[in-house]
């Protein structure tokens, strides 16, 4: 694997810069010795073809073309590809609305161990705590954000919940973790950084995640 991290980021309420900078500010910060190739749909194929460290999904399906039209960028031979580069050995980082707007029956989302189902309409006071003994368990016991308390499933069969959300909607995992195949797969529902706010706990448990996802062994 190369030391590549390929990021697939922003959708019509997740700005992509957002998104980068956090991510960016992190890799570069903490996992110095990985560069970041920022892609678009069109260009994934290619890209997970060179056998990168690590793909880092933060983007809904739905994806809004040059022309204003809307179109789904995960085809079945995007899942294809996606699947065959985890199974094969690489990495796979899904934070955020990643979880959200795809088929439940799809290969990718099967793949993943858990899904997103439901988003209340309102923000609310989301408590997020830490799952203790795993690889993303940080060394503080909760934090709270005023956020989209995405509501989750994941399969304990097939995946390990890391971190845990309650709010006035009700309890659903946050975090989970698994290997496929030869490959590891993060999943973190857990806030987005927004312009305006700055999450430290969360800054913290990306770093974790990350770190997990591009370390060798399992």
């Amino acid at each position: 694997m190369s030391k590549t991290i390929v990021t697939l980021l922003g959708d019509a309420t997740h700005d992509h810069d957002i998104l980068l900078k956090n991510l960016g500010g992190i890799i570069s910060g903490k996992l110095s010795a990985f560069s970041i190739e920022d892609t678009q749909p069109e260009k994934l194929e290619a890209l997970l073809g060179m056998k990168p460290a690590l793909l880092a999904l933060s983007k809904m399906n739905p994806h809004a073309a040059a022309d204003g039209s809307k179109t789904d960028w995960m085809t079945a031979a995007r899942e294809d590809t996606i699947t065959a580069y985890v199974e094969a050995g690489g990495s796979l980082f899904v934070w955020h609305s990643a979880l959200a707007t795809y088929p439940p029956e799809g290969k990718y989302i099967q793949m993943l161990g858990g899904r997103f189902f439901h988003r209340p309409p309102e923000f609310l006071k989301v408590t997020y705590t830490p799952v203790a003994g795993t690889p993303m368990t940080p060394d503080f016991a909760a934090f709270e954000a005023l956020d989209e308390h995405y509501q989750t499933v994941c399969d304990p069969a097939k995946a390990t919940i890391f971190l845990n959300s309650s709010s006035a909607e009700g309890e659903a995992p946050a975090g989970w973790y698994r290997t496929f195949g030869k490959g590891k797969i993060c999943c973190l529902a857990a806030p987005h950084p927004s312009a305006t706010a700055k999450i430290i706990e969360l800054e913290r448990i990306l770093l974790l995640c990350l770190k997990w996802c591009t370390e060798n062994g399992k």
